[in-house]
């Protein structure tokens, strides 16, 4: 009987160290050499990875969660003239787009909203958008929908790294009834 606990015994230590080898890491590379030679050399090679995730980051104005705003103060001799009316304040825009994953397009949006007063509205047609400078072209406004996409060029490879500052100007093409109007568009930018 003291046999087979003593074959039981070596039986689980047997298994328990076939367990802890499973479970061993794979070791890195080595390489052993001897000998007698001046220049005697070994050498083991390593692997790298290096994981980066798709991003893109895009910024119309303010950094931060703050919606800035540009503002029209149209004369009251100019009201409906055609002449157009660049803004008293918050233009041009800082606008900045960065991304990895290749190319990007831009969108202006303004489904359900307009330029409004009250009941009178103002289309968002009447809003004019330039390029002041940089490489990020302005999409232009549509009146309640979205607006053509406007691509923007890759800065090298599939990376975009691209500022520009972008400019609004007032058509002041109707008369409409007095008031301040208000009314918001939502630019996207797009990596498909």
């Amino acid at each position: 009987m003291n046999n087979s606990r003593a074959f039981r015994g070596l039986s689980l230590a047997g298994l328990v160290t076939l367990g802890l080898v499973a479970v061993t890491p794979a070791l890195a590379e080595s390489q052993f050499t001897t000998g007698n030679t001046a220049n005697l050399q070994a050498s083991a090679r390593l692997d790298f990875q290096i994981n980066i995730p798709r991003f893109i980051s895009f910024q119309v104005g303010s950094a931060g969660v703050v919606v800035d705003e540009v503002v029209f103060d149209v004369a009251a001799a100019n009201v409906g003239s055609g002449t157009a009316v660049g803004p008293t304040s918050g233009s041009p825009v800082a606008v900045t787009l960065k991304g990895n994953g290749g190319a990007i397009n831009l969108t202006a949006d303004t489904t359900g909203t307009s330029l409004t007063s009250g009941s009178d509205i103002i289309p968002f047609t009447q809003i004019n958008s330039t390029t002041a400078s940089g490489t990020i072209t302005a999409p232009t406004l549509v009146q309640n929908g979205v607006s053509a996409a406007v691509a923007v060029p890759v800065s090298s490879g599939r990376v975009t790294d691209r500022s520009a500052t972008w400019s609004y100007t007032y058509a002041n093409t109707a008369i409409v009834g007095a008031g301040t109007y208000d009314g918001q568009v939502r630019y996207t930018a797009t990596m498909p």
